[in-house]
């Protein structure tokens, strides 16, 4: 982690805000982007740094959920990395209608329902 820098702060970078939530788990990794997303303009990118195990499945979740768009999701040495690029304008119809149903699986990456 940069020096100064406090786990879950985020910091700005060439091509992205970068959200450095190593070290926190689930839900705060998740809250962290939410309040870091609301705060940026549509169409920006959001680098977030993650080692909970359960965040490829959160944040999958949450963007399927939010009609934020997940660009990147890796892992390296142990930190997981995604690229959530914010979504623009309102949320679809359809997505307000999948964040009600938020029991149902969200689709695979076919776009198939997962059972």
């Amino acid at each position: 982690m940069p020096e100064g820098l406090i786990p879950g702060q985020a910091m700005e970078s060439p091509t992205a805000s970068v959200l450095d939530v190593r070290g926190l788990e689930c839900p705060i990794p998740v809250l962290r982007a939410s309040q870091q997303l609301r705060r940026m303009a549509p169409g920006e990118v959001l680098e977030v740094l993650a080692t909970d195990p359960v965040a490829p499945l959160d944040f999958d979740a949450f963007t399927w959920r939010t009609g934020h768009r997940l660009i990147l999701s890796e892992q390296r040495e142990g930190t997981y990395r995604f690229l959530i690029e914010r979504k623009s304008g309102p949320v679809p119809m359809e997505s307000r209608e999948r964040a009600a149903s938020a029991s149902q699986p969200p689709p695979d990456r076919e776009g198939h329902e997962t059972a």
